[in-house]
Order: C-alpha cells, then structure tokens, then sequence
C-alpha cells in the first residue's frame, strides 16, 4: 500500500491540521462537576490512525478546509504532473 500524503489543493501547501477523535477519562466528582482528563500516554497510542477520509481537515497556511480526502487527492494529481512532465 502507499504511503498517505497530503497538500492543500488551494494553496499547495503542507502544513495541515486534522480533527482526531480520542478517548477522555471522564471525571464525575457530583452532578454539576464533570470534567475530562486525558493522560500523556494516552495521547501517542490514540493520535495514530484516529481519523478517515472524511475528517475535517484545514491548511494552516490559507485556511482551506474540507474532507481529508481532498487533500490526498491533491497530493497526488500534483505528483502525477510532475512525473509526466519529468
């Protein structure tokens, strides 16, 4: 399988932003004190692999955002132009 890769297909750019969805210890400490806790440790093991193709996904450089997929696809028709026109 390839390897995923990513640009903006507005800007070009790389620098990206994804929305991931973890995991909280949820804390209940009494009916109106709730709060969420989340261990460092925690954090390596659910980032990896914790969103999809239709995860909001934005450029940091221009603010474009849209589907992750988007932005795989601009990756890769821009590649694809640069081998043909190698």
């Amino acid at each position: 399988m390839p390897e995923r890769k990513y640009r903006c297909p507005e800007c070009g750019r790389t620098n990206l932003k994804v929305e991931v969805k973890l995991f909280a210890r949820l804390i209940q400490k009494g009916p109106r004190r709730i709060s969420c806790n989340i261990e460092p440790g925690d954090l390596e093991q659910q980032f990896y692999d914790r969103w999809g193709k239709y995860d909001p996904m934005e450029c940091n450089d221009c603010g474009h955002a849209n589907s992750a997929y988007t932005f795989e696809t601009a990756y890769q028709e821009q590649e694809r132009k640069r081998r043909t026109n190698v």
